[in-house]
């Protein structure tokens, strides 16, 4: 459940805070796992230079069926992550593990990742709208702003639509007939990202394989039956509805596909000026905000959200951008089963066949309410200047997130979506080494590995580096 990464709500002396004499530094601690660093030669891809130092991250959890917490499962992660090509499949590589039986951990060892989708998302300068400034009454935006409304829009668009490319290229090559794995904690702490700003989906030990057999789980901690599928799986928010009342058999895929809307919704969702405090736990996500005030009698919400007790005597380092999530998962499994039925509508037979048979004759009765335009509740989809991007992207989230499994758009197809496949506003903009898997070469022409003269780890950077500028 943890990033290969640095915390995102660290600084990298916080991160350096906990060091032993082997030179291994922690990253983050978790209820399943712990994550450290270290500079170490001898590891890398077959073009690399293994005599160079690289960081990397080591990931450790119990083997010990007493202590493990299921479905957390790190040998059928081992697993999973050997057997995969990592050729461009936006996945994390797998150097090697070490089974250190007598203490009964697994180590993993991967490489470093220095950036994540969740520090992107929490960065105010990653929307086509302009931030606020909190330095001057009365919290107007900056009367001086180092980039203009049009290229901070089409910087927006340019980025939002390559970050989205690749999550999806990463789940397409996961669900594919050759895979057939679903990842279930699709989320944005799960997506890191390179220095050249290649995504890289993490964290694989809570995933399924359709076409496991009895004899390929016999060493998992938690071997799972077709018929006897663990439901407390993803994280929160991102949580598809089937799973939240405890569905034995499910689509794992359809689940993913549901966890993968949740999480392009927060390319629009509202930053909001949230009290810095420590964070919780990442399985809870609870330092996220949720929509303020979301479900049937929700509001256009705006694109940037200030506290209302904020004054100018404050310091400015006392808060912290978070994006919000588009459904409330702070409030156990009831509370965001109803942010759910409030903003999508309450189901019904006809909105979703068999939504019944999912129900327990103990099972509460919720109110029938109507949903409410997804539209008023994702402020930062781009300017009515830029109508097709705008509709497009709205029109892909849509598609992800309808209530019956078997209608929600699979990951192939929506890297067809108008909204990836077109050229119409700005082009596809991918890293130089990224090479297109055979179903995607109709998209060669839409791809440029530079935009305005820029990178995508020029953009990447360029966000990550404003960022940083505003917490000054």
């Amino acid at each position: 459940m943890y990033q290969y990464g640095f915390a995102d709500d660290l600084d990298d002396d916080d991160c350096y805070s906990e060091s032993v004499d082997d030179g291994f530094f922690l990253v983050e601690r978790g209820p399943v796992s712990t994550v450290r660093k270290t500079l170490k030669s001898g590891f890398g891809g077959p073009d690399e230079d293994l005599s160079v130092p690289r960081w990397l991250a080591v990931k450790t959890s119990t083997t010990n069926h007493k202590f493990s917490k299921q479905p957390h499962d790190i040998v059928k992660e081992v697993r999973l992550l050997s057997g995969l090509s990592h050729v461009n499949a936006k996945i994390i590589t797998l150097f090697d593990y070490i089974d250190d039986q007598p203490s009964a951990a697994m180590h993993l060892w991967m490489p470093f990742m220095p950036f994540s989708f969740y520090r992107i998302l929490g960065s105010p300068t990653f929307s086509p709208f302009p931030p606020p400034s909190i330095s001057l009454p009365p919290l107007l935006p900056r009367p001086t702003n180092p980039i203009s409304q049009a290229s901070l829009t089409s910087r927006f668009l340019v980025l939002s639509k390559s970050l989205t490319f690749q999550i999806i290229s990463a789940i397409a090559y996961l669900h594919s007939p050759t895979e057939c794995i679903a990842h279930r904690d699709i989320k944005p702490r799960n997506l890191l990202i390179t220095e050249q700003g290649c995504v890289k989906l993490i964290d694989f030990g809570v995933s399924w394989k359709s076409d496991d057999t009895e004899k390929d789980q016999e060493s998992d901690l938690w071997p799972e039956r077709k018929e006897d599928m663990c439901a407390a799986v993803s994280t929160g928010p991102y949580r598809a509805p089937e799973l939240l009342f405890g569905a034995k058999s499910y689509n794992a895929f359809s689940t993913d596909l549901w966890s993968l809307g949740t999480t392009l919704a927060e390319l629009f969702t509202s930053l909001a000026l949230t009290p810095s405090s420590p964070s919780s736990s990442d399985d809870e996500d609870t330092d996220r905000y949720s929509q303020p005030g979301g479900g049937h009698d929700a509001v256009q919400q705006p694109p940037f959200i200030l506290p209302p007790s904020i004054s100018v005597a404050d310091d400015e380092n006392e808060y912290k951008w978070t994006r919000t999530s588009l459904f409330n998962g702070t409030r156990g499994e009831l509370g965001l089963i109803w942010s759910i039925f409030k903003t999508m509508g309450t189901p019904t037979e006809t909105s979703w066949p068999g939504y019944k048979d999912l129900l327990s004759p103990t099972s509460i009765t919720f109110k029938q309410v109507p949903g409410v335009p997804l539209e008023s509740l994702l402020p930062n989809l781009p300017p009515s200047s830029t109508p097709s991007s705008r509709t497009h992207a709205l029109d892909l989230i849509c598609r992800l997130l309808v209530y019956p499994p078997e209608d929600r758009l699979i990951a192939q197809d929506a890297l067809n979506h108008p909204w990836l496949a077109s050229n119409d506003e700005v082009p596809l903009l991918l890293p130089p080494d990224y090479v297109l898997r055979q179903e995607q070469q109709h998209l060669k022409s839409q791809v440029v590995i530079n935009w305005d003269g820029k990178s995508l780890e020029d953009l990447v950077k360029e966000v990550l580096d404003s960022d940083k500028d505003e917490e000054k």
